[in-house]
């Protein structure tokens, strides 16, 4: 059964994906300080340390979709995060717990980077932004409910409950894995290996490819802001409005609401304008955000919460529109067969952004809280800035969003 060319059970495999996730990642940092036994420190130093070294996850995921496809990729990922969920279980040192840490930070970036090559191959290409916006959706509400089923499961008790999360964390990926299997055995595209290309193998291509490698640094930019400008928040919310602790709460819960109700629908509000120019245009709501952030500091506190919204609604809205598009970019820039490493060099901006991100977050802040936002806001405005140049050089390649490829390519300059 399918909805539009995506089988039904490939969303729900993404929704149980993204359950599991929200049950763990809220309490990475509390399993290794009261499950392992670890200082808070230590378990911070281990827990970065797996990321770090969990980013490779992505390259590697790439070269293997453009190789043995992208379903059998994401299943591949899907599974090494189970394995990675019975380390944690396991884990009793540091060097237990890093390696653990870092096989599920090694699988998420993998299944990133194999998500939008396994979505392309079985959506029409016109409906690629829309079926981008509605996972993305329902993988906000997996996260959201995973997140509730956590908080129910620590009712059992500290200890109890922790071993609960990650004990349902791996049942999650083992389901979610079967689901996506069955899904592509309907749509047996998503199975087949990609079709030989004379053009060179390996990432030298896609580097090589100028354009690409510049639209990835643009999506690195903008993903480090985006990632900045949540861990930033509430930070600057606290010491610039010290008497209200639910703040920072309320703001978090706008950006993840405005984020969910529009990935949705976003595409169909960008369908048929140029990609470069909706990426250029969400820069810019970032930039306004940065703005308004820093200006709510500044005046009456009534006023400056009424601003504080204003900006989460633009942040929210801002990765709405921008996330289904970056996602599809790379799949219209890609040759024949180079699909997998192609999204994969994009999709590194999450793994960067989740080294970058608390450094900046947290070495800005400390030197003044307010100071994160003109320099977010800069970047932003720089990157909105280079999108639009890009634009009359790249606008033939990128394509118009909701586009097929027919059109992408006999479309002008």
């Amino acid at each position: 059964m399918t909805a539009r060319g995506i089988p039904v059970l490939l969303v729900a495999g993404m929704v149980i994906d993204a359950l599991g996730s929200g049950m763990t990642a809220p309490f990475i940092l509390t399993v290794g300080h009261l499950l392992v036994g670890l200082s808070l420190p230590v378990t911070g130093l281990a827990a970065a340390a797996g990321a770090l070294v969990g980013i490779i996850g992505g390259p590697l995921a790439g070269a293997a979709v453009d190789r043995f496809g992208p379903a059998r990729t994401v299943v591949a990922a899907n599974l090494i995060c189970a394995l990675g969920n019975v380390g944690l279980l396991l884990a009793q040192d540091a060097i237990a717990f890093g390696i653990a840490s870092g096989v599920c930070a090694f699988a998420v970036r993998a299944f990133y980077a194999a998500f939008a090559p396994l979505v392309s191959s079985l959506a029409r290409p016109e409906d690629r932004e829309t079926w981008f916006g509605l996972l993305r959706a329902a993988r906000n509400i997996g996260l959201a409910v995973g997140g509730g089923l956590a908080s129910v499961a620590m009712l059992a008790g500290e200890h109890t409950g922790l071993r609960l999360i990650l004990a349902s964390d791996a049942g999650s990926y083992l389901l979610a894995a079967t689901l996506i299997t069955l899904a592509a055995r309907s749509a047996m595209p998503a199975w087949q290996r990609p079709a030989t290309t004379t053009a060179p193998t390996g990432y030298a291509a896609a580097l090589a490819d100028r354009a690409n490698a510049v639209l990835a640094l643009l999506n690195v930019a903008c993903t480090v802001v985006a990632t900045t400008a949540l861990l930033a928040m509430p930070v600057y919310v606290l010491d610039r409005f010290p008497g209200a602790l639910w703040l920072p709460g309320v703001l978090t819960a706008t950006v993840s609401t405005v984020l969910t109700l529009m990935v949705a629908v976003a595409p169909r509000l960008s369908a048929g304008r140029r990609r470069l120019r909706i990426l250029a245009f969400c820069a810019t709501l970032w930039a306004a955000g940065g703005v308004v952030l820093t200006l709510a500091g500044l005046i009456p506190p009534v006023a400056g919460i009424a601003l504080l919204l204003l900006a989460a609604v633009l942040l929210g809205l801002a990765e709405a529109l921008y996330a289904p598009t970056a996602d599809a970019l790379p799949l219209y820039l890609a040759p024949p067969g180079q699909a997998g490493r192609y999204s994969a060099l994009h999709q590194l901006a999450w793994g960067v952004a989740s080294v970058a991100g608390p450094l900046l977050a947290g070495g800005l802040s400390a030197l003044d809280p307010g100071a994160v936002w003109p320099v977010l806001a800069t970047v932003a405005l720089g990157t909105a800035v280079a999108y639009t140049a890009l634009g009359p050089r790249l606008g033939h390649r990128a394509g118009r969003a909701g586009t097929t490829e027919n059109d992408r390519v006999a479309e002008p300059a």
